[in-house]
């Protein structure tokens, strides 16, 4: 069972505002992560919009996502930003990628380019299966992609809930 905040919201807003979800995929202790949640809670929320932290631990962060999933759906979230708590993330992040979602209502998922950990970094974004990291990208700009990393990405909740069960009765939303 995902634990479910509901933020207290910098400005007034409506009880019927739209509503947001962060999710995130805890995979080790509060204490081991204290930059994440520093970032986590300097972002800035689109205006007039109301925001749930939705946290999954105990399980692998597919597995976590997967429940962080079902919750949005339970709770009529519009949107859901998925956080990894091992990436750092500018403030702007959820109100950049909620702007994008409006914008671009054909897209059912956009995500933040991050990088890999290691020396040389490469970001997580592919064009193609098999072609390795996709690099034709500039700072801003939105292009379809293959697939792209889980740590920053923000996704249509009313999207992801039709889509259809796996072999055992249950959707999928990440692997």
């Amino acid at each position: 069972m995902s634990v479910v905040y509901q933020a207290r919201e910098r400005f007034k807003v409506s009880k019927d505002a739209p509503l947001m979800a962060i999710g995130v995929p805890v995979r080790r202790s509060a204490a081991g992560c204290v930059e994440f949640w520093m970032s986590l809670f300097q972002m800035m929320p689109p205006l007039n919009v109301r925001v749930a932290y939705i946290i999954q631990k105990g399980m692998l962060p597919a597995a976590a996502r997967n429940e962080i999933m079902k919750t949005a759906i339970q709770q009529g979230t519009s949107y859901i930003l998925f956080l990894d708590d091992d990436v750092l993330f500018p403030d702007v992040t959820a109100l950049r990628l909620w702007a994008h979602m409006k914008v671009h209502p054909e897209a059912a998922a956009i995500t933040g380019i991050y990088t890999t950990k290691f020396d040389p970094t490469e970001p997580l974004c592919y064009a193609g299966f098999g072609n390795g990291a996709f690099w034709d990208w500039q700072f801003g700009d939105l292009r379809e992609i293959h697939s792209a990393g889980a740590g920053c990405f923000m996704v249509d909740v009313a999207r992801a809930a039709k889509l259809k069960p796996a072999l055992d009765g249950e959707a999928v939303y990440c692997r």
